[in-house]
């Protein structure tokens, strides 16, 4: 007999496996084969962790004015928590407090500009509210990436209240 084939998914994660075979006719059965084992892979954990404080203040902010985290010394930290290599992905959601402000570019009435750099000088503009981008790639096991954000307020804006914008840090692990 060639190609002989058994499945005995599912298999937890780490465990290792000892297996032996005979073959069975209508003569009977043959004795046992040696012993053999396998180990499987340990499960991907795919995790990341803000290692930053988290939290930004842009303070007062005038009409079209843009503002860093790099100006306010506060650049943000991921870390890859997990034990494959993963891909970090970013997200902004519109800015609520009194009048909603729209993500989106250009600025206008209502409508903010959010962007995003992993070396302080390119930056790339975050396009649609709670629609994930690319942030870096290929972070592998126990590193991290910083990360800057940039704020460029509407050009008006129909109210003074404050407002908040919360950034999503997303880790998926790299094929």
């Amino acid at each position: 007999m060639t190609n002989a084939y058994y499945d005995d998914s599912p298999l937890s994660a780490s465990t290792t496996y000892r297996y032996r075979v005979r073959a069975n006719n209508s003569s009977g059965d043959s004795p046992y084969s040696g012993e053999n084992e396998t180990t499987t892979d340990a499960a991907s954990i795919i995790s990341v962790t803000l290692t930053s404080d988290g939290e930004i203040q842009y303070g007062l902010l005038g009409s079209s004015e843009s503002k860093t985290t790099l100006t306010l010394t506060d650049t943000q930290t991921a870390q890859n928590d997990g034990n494959v290599t993963e891909k970090f992905n970013i997200k902004a959601s519109n800015a609520t407090g009194g009048t909603a402000w729209t993500l989106g570019d250009p600025v206008s009435t209502n409508v903010f500009k959010m962007r995003y750099s992993i070396n302080g000088t390119d930056w790339t503009t975050l396009t649609t509210a709670d629609s994930y981008q690319t942030l870096a790639q290929n972070i592998t096991s126990t590193s991290s990436q910083n990360f800057d954000l940039e704020l460029t307020a509407p050009s008006s804006s129909s109210d003074a209240a404050q407002k908040t914008i919360t950034i999503t840090i997303q880790a998926e692990q790299q094929p």
